[in-house]
């Protein structure tokens, strides 16, 4: 079972590019299967939001990296479970698509509506460095600065649940007979 990690942690573990690709170093945090691209966007993300406040640790608290959802396989690069909202930050490197964007932020907001919580998802390019919120009630997305993602996520209320025990794929799943 994945555990919620402090990405300043993660970042600063990895600083050294030779760690990047080190697979037992991963194994051992339970993120085998993160990039290295993802963690150098990561990374610019972190320093993003230091830039803000340099001593508001909890925006760096509690998260999952490369969450899959059981017997599903739905992957999400950033999540994080609160007791009132979830906030989901997929990591991209270079420029891409809005459309292409959109579509991920509109399924992933999917995935996360069984749980009638506020849903605050992102995609964050760390090449522009830029950050992009999906709006679900216009079902479009509106470029916002890092400050916005800041204020979402300096008041940390932790989840006591596990995600595996969260995500119930009879929600997901559609059956034809």
């Amino acid at each position: 079972m994945q555990k919620p990690v402090n990405l300043l942690e993660i970042c600063n573990l990895f600083k050294e590019k030779e760690l990047l690709s080190d697979t037992k170093i991963k194994e051992f945090l339970q993120i085998q299967n993160c990039r290295e691209y993802e963690i150098e966007a990561l990374y610019i993300l972190c320093e993003k939001l230091k830039e803000l406040n340099d001593e508001c640790f909890d925006v760096f608290e509690g998260y999952y990296i490369n969450y899959k959802i059981p017997q599903i396989g739905k992957e999400f690069d950033l999540v994080r479970f609160e007791k009132s909202k979830i906030i989901n930050i997929e990591l991209k490197s270079e420029e891409i698509e809005i459309n292409k964007i959109l579509d991920q932020l509109k399924r992933n907001y999917y995935y996360f509506s069984p749980f009638k919580r506020k849903i605050c998802c992102y995609t964050f390019i760390a090449a522009q460095r830029k950050l992009y919120q999906y709006l679900e009630t216009e079902e479009k997305l509106k470029e916002v600065e890092i400050s916005n993602l800041f204020q979402v996520l300096k008041d940390f209320e932790g989840e006591q649940k596990h995600l595996d025990t969260l995500f119930a794929p009879i929600n997901y799943l559609i059956f034809s007979f």
